[in-house]
């Protein structure tokens, strides 16, 4: 059997799941190892301290989830410019090919090709 990752934004996946912030709190409050004896505590039992607690963590969660979504976008875009630039260099590539083929041939190669290829 595998192990299961532990969250590290379990109050936002709390949020996800549950409309219900109380009981989104309630959850919170029952992963919190000073209430494991206590089943029946409520969240307006408890202290300001508990609560700035409970936001400040939801506050580094929130951080958590951006930073990673931010990573990930500067990922996608470095590969959609790397993309970009090897595009660039292809048709660059071929801008010389191009130009290279109109460019006028000198007469005296002309006329040894004309000599050899038209008789």
């Amino acid at each position: 059997m595998a192990n299961k990752v532990k969250s590290l934004t379990p109050i936002l996946d709390d949020e996800k799941n549950h409309s219900d912030f109380r009981k989104v709190r309630q959850l919170w409050l029952q992963r919190q190892p000073e209430w494991d004896a206590v089943a029946n505590t409520q969240w307006d039992d408890l202290d300001e301290s508990v609560h700035k607690r409970y936001y400040k963590e939801r506050g580094e969660q929130y951080e958590l989830r951006l930073t990673a979504k931010w990573k990930e976008l500067e990922e996608y875009h470095r590969d959609l410019i790397e993309s970009h630039n090897h595009a660039v260099d292809a048709l660059d590539s071929m801008m010389h090919v191009m130009y290279a083929l109109q460019r006028p041939m000198p007469e005296s190669i002309r006329k040894i090709a004309c000599k050899e290829f038209c008789w």
